[in-house]
């Protein structure tokens, strides 16, 4: 990414390569550097694409470790009114499921809500044909129960779905979250 900068890379293509540094920083803890980032990459990317959705998955955990309620509930206002592009639904429903673990270790249990209601509503088709989303859409389901509901078993069941999710697709980063 940091060569494709030097080079000149300017608009989308910027946004991309700006938005896989903050994905690298927010993995190695350097938060600042990644929200910096993250933010710029956010700016430069069409809304609802596939790097605009990575991004937002990004400042999510970005925004949350760092204690920036308002820009995370900024984010989440954005996201509200998002309707992915085609070829961003499964990045779409990383970047929610991000949003509803969140809220819900926050304990803002209606965006939880309406965010897992949004999944089922738009996701059907994708979660049908998607172990990666019917992974990603456990994980947090399971994440909700257990931090909003306090319901441990169905939360054990859909972690086990997410675990099992992960590992047939080599997931390693849904696989960490959800064991």
């Amino acid at each position: 990414a940091q060569r494709g900068l030097e080079c000149g890379a300017t608009g989308e293509e910027r946004g991309a390569l700006l938005g896989m540094q903050a994905a690298a920083r927010l993995w190695r803890n350097e938060l600042s550097e990644a929200l910096a980032l993250g933010e710029e990459a956010l700016s430069l990317l069409p809304v609802g694409g596939v790097g605009w959705c990575r991004v937002t998955l990004t400042l999510l955990f970005v925004t949350t470790y760092l204690g920036l309620g308002e820009r995370f509930a900024a984010l989440v206002e954005r996201l509200r009114g998002v309707t992915p592009t085609a070829e961003a639904a499964s990045a779409y429903i990383e970047a929610v499921t991000i949003l509803i673990t969140m809220a819900s270790f926050l304990g803002q249990a209606a965006e939880a809500r309406f965010f897992l209601a949004r999944l089922e509503a738009l996701g059907e088709a994708v979660l049908d044909s998607s172990l990666s989303a019917r992974g990603w859409v456990s994980y947090a389901h399971g994440v909700y129960l257990h931090w909003i509901e306090g319901d441990l078993w169905p939360k054990a069941q859909l972690s086990a779905k997410a675990i099992a999710a992960a590992e047939e697709i080599g997931d390693r980063r849904l696989r960490g979250l959800a064991l």
